[in-house]
């Protein structure tokens, strides 16, 4: 574990620890392929909508906190995360990054209803993209597919160049029977993100279940992953197979061509 010090933001330093000590919550079964929360920002990408659009800029104080709140959902750690919001908000009212972030520690630590709360307080204001993002993934955990649907969607077109964004619309669209559109989604996302493995592990799946074996190993081999990594997708092509087989997801939504 490694400790990062912020000055003047709280007393001591913050521990940000390279595994966690509590267990995450576990969300329902959706066959893995989503992205994690606060994916983006770990690697590096610009955490959040430009400050200036969430009505004045963020003071440097203000940010780097974020952005270790941040880095704290990414890792799992949602309590300390909360913990540090509250302790950020003693000091000045909550911007609209804070209650995203809070959202999403809400959301990994399975209160979808709280969390679904704040994520909809800002679908009218410059975090709208990455609330309707996260409304979608609430909507997939509990397998309301046609509304995990609308709202990454919606979220897609808020956030066309969110690799996370089409990745989980691909996961929706893959997990409802509709690949060819989940092939688009995958494929924009890996396009968009080359170091994000998650689209083309997707795909790998996807090829998988339309029985490709040889396209899905080339793809493997390309990225080089490991004997074990193809065994832990082709476990979950196996997977997705007997529930599309049994009816599960593919049901809930048409078999109409994205918008």
């Amino acid at each position: 574990m490694r400790w990062v010090r912020t000055p003047g933001l709280a007393a001591g330093a913050v521990l940000i620890a390279g595994c966690n000590l509590l267990p995450r919550v576990s969300a329902p079964d959706n066959f893995g392929g989503f992205a994690p929360a606060a994916a983006e920002a770990a690697r590096g990408e610009a955490p959040f909508t430009p400050p200036t659009a969430c009505g004045g800029n963020l003071s440097p104080e203000q940010r780097m906190y974020l952005e270790l709140v941040q880095e704290m959902v990414k890792q799992g750690q949602n309590y300390a995360a909360l913990a540090h919001l509250d302790q950020l908000e003693k000091k000045a009212s909550p911007a609209p990054q804070n209650v995203y972030l809070r959202a999403e520690a809400l959301r990994g630590i399975g209160q979808p209803e709280p969390a679904g709360k704040l994520y909809r307080s800002l679908l009218d204001g410059c975090m709208a993209g990455h609330s309707l993002h996260g409304l979608g993934l609430l909507a997939a955990d509990a397998g309301h597919w046609a509304e995990a649907h609308d709202y990454l969607l919606r979220a897609s077109r808020e956030r066309p160049a969110s690799a996370d964004v089409h990745n989980d619309l691909g996961m929706v669209l893959l997990l409802t029977g509709r690949r060819n559109d989940a092939r688009r989604e995958f494929l924009t996302a890996a396009e968009l993100d080359r170091k994000n493995p998650l689209p083309v592990e997707n795909l790998i799946v996807l090829l998988l279940l339309e029985g490709d074996p040889r396209e899905a190993k080339r793809l493997a081999e390309h990225r080089k992953l490991t004997d074990k990594d193809v065994e832990r997708l082709g476990e979950r092509a196996r997977r997705l197979a007997e529930r599309t087989n049994t009816g599960g997801a593919a049901a809930s939504l048409s078999s109409s061509p994205l918008e």
